[in-house]
């Protein structure tokens, strides 16, 4: 077991891997992400990934709630998905 202190739910301990890999050891060294603490990061990379620079990514770039952020990612990869499927 390994103590670690997380953001919202503090101190507690976390049980590591009873497998223990040579090239893979498993061990814990961060907790989970609090609730869209990646979000601008993961939005940044998978417009980067449709090839759209900086200056086009702020103009798509979602504002407000972590729920207006998500709906903006998902509006925009419907339109993705539809683009691949017209091709």
């Amino acid at each position: 077991m390994v103590a670690i202190s997380h953001p919202l739910v503090g101190e507690h301990g976390l049980y590591t891997s009873a497998i223990k890999l040579g090239i893979a050891p498993g061990r814990i060294d961060r907790t989970a992400p609090c609730l869209g603490e990646h979000n601008d990061r993961v939005f940044i990379h998978y417009m980067r990934l449709l090839g759209l620079s900086s200056r086009s990514t702020s103009r798509f770039a979602p504002t407000g709630s972590y729920a207006d952020r998500i709906s903006t990612v998902f509006r925009l990869l419907r339109r993705v998905r539809s683009a691949i499927i017209e091709t």
